[in-house]
């Protein structure tokens, strides 16, 4: 594991370990079980113990094995091989998709953070088909040097701020120093200045968050009333205060503790919904799964993400917002224990699927960063239904390079090549 990675793997550990200082000295849970009693110390010690080893093991030791495998590529490495049309190619497709998702989410007023509201407009298929967001990142860890991508990155982050993502400047974060490090030479000092940086626009960035939440939450998209509550805010708000608010929620959001350790307390009751079909098995999240559910004609049943908090606060859940939260990678072990073993083989199946996937696409060093920041993010979190959105997106994007590599002839590489 690079140092790199290291030092981010260290910050979701210390996330969790802080929660759970957090919660041994409280006597309660936080994050989205704010309030939610702690059971037992011995709960407390079980859950930090499964949810520190399993970060410990996948994002170090597993992924350096898989990752240590020789896959032939079906397209050559672009940043090893240049290849103008392949960038052009590649470079508008991503355009066009963002730019498309970006006046879809103006026009409907969907795809909001924290919003219920949807549409009913067939185009909503596109967006599932393509995932616009994953399938950018994709296209950062391949074409992160080519003059499409200051476009289509801009494309990015105004379409996730427009949506109240955060996140997104974390991902973006961990995107550019990865791509540094691969060309050796991250300068540490910028780093620092930008992490001061970002600490003092910490406030003002959640407040903009919490505002186009609020504000876009009926559908409606009012840029006058977003700019007149930021501009409010910035002229009353105290700084230290704001900040103090800001950096609680993002530990919390980092740590997964608090959810394994509810899964724990209220296991015989998750196991047994489970076994009525009330949420989906951890095999049955994603598009493909769903959609042969579709034409199978098997009823709709909700995940595990969206039904898990209707179990353990049913009383706080909001009237107006969606109650989406993680289980963790290690949540399934409790709710499921009679599938470990295969819950197990399957994580390894998503895992290699991931790299295989990016080697066959012709990823080199950064790309392969993305794959382990999709660990961290998504499989570490339980989300496999991203996890799947992230697999989806970088076959979309193979198929468009072979695309052009077959009918562009100065696209088709002289031999296939191979990546360590």
């Amino acid at each position: 594991m690079t140092l790199y990675r290291a030092c981010w793997l260290a910050v979701y550990i210390a996330a969790n370990l802080i929660a759970a200082i957090v919660f041994f000295r409280s006597g309660q849970l936080d994050g989205d079980l704010i309030g939610y009693p702690l059971p037992d110390h011995s709960v407390l010690v079980v859950a930090s113990i499964a949810v520190v080893a399993s970060y410990l093991i996948w994002m170090g030791p597993l992924f350096g094995a898989m990752n240590s495998f020789k896959v032939n590529s079906l397209v050559p490495s672009w940043g090893k091989i240049h290849l103008p049309h392949d960038e052009k190619f590649v470079g508008v497709f991503v355009i066009l998709v963002q730019l498309l998702f970006l006046l879809f989410n103006i026009a409907e007023g969907t795809n909001v953070a924290g919003s219920r509201f949807s549409t009913d407009s067939p185009l909503r298929f596109i967006w599932i088909l393509f995932v616009p967001d994953t399938l950018f990142l994709i296209y950062y860890g391949i074409y992160r040097k080519s003059r499409f991508f200051k476009f289509n990155l801009a494309l990015y982050l105004i379409s996730n701020v427009m949506r109240g993502w955060l996140g997104t400047w974390m991902i973006v974060f961990f995107m550019e120093g990865a791509y540094r490090v691969s060309e050796k030479r991250l300068d540490w000092k910028k780093v620092l200045l930008f992490l001061v940086a970002f600490s003092l626009l910490l406030p003002l960035l959640v407040q903009i968050k919490w505002t186009i939440r609020t504000v876009a939450t009926g559908g409606v998209f009012n840029g006058n009333e977003i700019l007149e509550q930021i501009l409010m805010f910035t002229n009353t708000a105290n700084w230290f205060d704001s900040f103090r608010e800001a950096i609680q929620p993002i530990v919390m959001r980092l740590q997964h503790l608090a959810n394994v350790i509810a899964i724990i307390d209220q296991s015989s009751i998750l196991s047994d919904g489970l076994k009525n079909r009330e949420f989906l098995y951890f095999f049955e999240e994603g598009v493909p799964q769903y959609t042969i559910g579709q034409i199978l004609g098997m009823t709709g049943v909700s995940d595990i993400h969206i039904m898990l908090l209707t179990y353990l606060i049913p009383e706080q859940l909001p009237v107006d917002t969606i109650t989406n939260t993680h289980v963790g990678l290690a949540g399934w072990f409790w709710i499921a224990p009679h599938l470990i073993s295969i819950y197990i083989f399957y994580l390894l199946v998503l895992c290699w699927a991931g790299i295989w996937l990016a080697k066959k696409i012709g990823g080199g060093n950064l790309l392969m960063s993305v794959v382990w920041f999709a660990w961290l993010g998504f499989l570490m979190n339980g989300w496999f239904a991203a996890y799947i959105g992230f697999l989806q997106g970088i076959f979309i994007l193979m198929c468009c390079r072979l695309t052009a590599m077959k009918f562009i002839p100065e696209c088709i590489p002289e031999s296939p090549i191979k990546h360590a």
